[in-house]
């Protein structure tokens, strides 16, 4: 165990800085506080709780500056985006094409399913007819047309990831409704879309949100494991505001529940880098908080998983996180972190 931490250690030592910071707090507060779809709640300690009147949504925000600290740790390359001129860049980019879904707080999936050879974007779309969001698909026809070739009436705010969750060959899906269950959906056959309706994944009562579940084989067994964060208003049980790994059981046809840990003192985590950090053949996910912290966890065995390490990092709001190849040539793979502080100040 302590050669595997001295081994992360050296590892993170690698990792990359993206700070962002684009527009003064007090004007993108104020920006906040005016849209009416948002409801804003400032706390003494300057962290903003913001919902999303529309999906039901919360999420924590930290508007502090940023904190004073011994650099005990040196990233080999910071990146600024404030100080970069994108202008240089206008010429490789181009508005190519538009389709009228919403994804808040989850992820465009894009994947050819029905093996076309053309991408489907499995995405929330707004029905005027009901005023809630509804899953539908929309699939790529030729350059930056596409087609709704799918809606259904079932109410998903958001999908959060995709793969084949039991090692059959076909595809899973997951979105969350407005009562925060998890739904999946799964392929009929690798020729179809992912439309089937299969379980629902729903433990906990529906003031829990989880947030960013992520799919990834952290044991080795070819099944997929879920990976996310459960968000809840107070820390009233063991498992809320807490970082969750739940294992597929086909005897049930659902995911268990097999580790949690509450990332104290920042609770507030949110999403999810994959990935085996440290090439030992066990599985870890990175994710960080609120308040700049990052934890690694490994798997163990079994169902046992750890926190293998944790850092602070000078800066707030470490929600984005990427795991990458060996970039600079060490013989070591990098672990990408960045402040997402500009998505919300420049909400309208």
């Amino acid at each position: 165990m302590k050669k595997a931490l001295k081994y992360v250690y050296s590892c993170l030592v690698l990792l990359f800085l993206i700070n962002i910071v684009i527009y003064p707090q007090s004007s993108g507060l104020q920006a906040l506080k005016n849209n009416p779809k948002l409801d804003v709640k400032v706390s003494n300690e300057g962290v903003l709780e913001v919902k999303d009147r529309r999906t039901n949504t919360r999420y924590l925000k930290n508007i502090n500056k940023y904190p004073v600290k011994d650099n005990v740790k040196t990233a080999d390359l910071v990146i600024d985006l404030d100080t970069v001129n994108f202008a240089n860049y206008d010429y490789l980019y181009r508005s190519w094409g538009s389709v009228p879904v919403e994804n808040h707080p989850g992820k465009f999936i894009v994947v050819d399913a029905n093996s076309n050879e053309k991408n489907e974007i499995y995405a929330p779309f707004w029905e005027p007819a009901i005023n809630l969001p509804v899953r539908s698909i929309y699939e790529n026809v030729v350059d930056s047309a596409f087609n709704s070739v799918f809606q259904s009436q079932d109410t998903i705010s958001s999908f959060r990831d995709v793969g084949d969750i039991t090692g059959d060959g076909l595809l899973d899906i997951i979105g969350r409704d407005l009562d925060n269950r998890m739904n999946f959906y799964k392929q009929s056959s690798n020729q179809d879309y992912i439309i089937t309706p299969d379980f629902i994944y729903a433990p906990f009562p529906r003031q829990f949100q989880p947030n960013a579940n992520t799919f990834y084989d952290l044991d080795g067994d070819d099944t997929l494991e879920m990976i996310y964060f459960l968000a809840a208003g107070t820390a009233d049980s063991v498992w809320a505001v807490s970082n969750h790994v739940a294992k597929y059981n086909p005897q049930i046809n659902n995911y268990e529940l097999v580790y949690y840990h509450r990332p104290l003192p920042d609770f507030f985590t949110y999403g999810f880098s994959v990935g085996d950090f440290d090439e030992d053949g066990k599985g870890n996910f990175g994710t960080g908080s609120i308040n700049g912290k990052f934890y690694i966890y490994e798997y163990v065995q079994g169902t046992q998983y750890e926190v293998e390490y944790e850092d602070t990092l000078e800066t707030f709001n470490a929600f984005l996180s990427q795991f990458t190849d060996d970039m600079d040539g060490n013989g070591k793979p990098e672990v990408w972190i960045g402040e997402i502080l500009a998505a919300v100040f420049t909400a309208v």
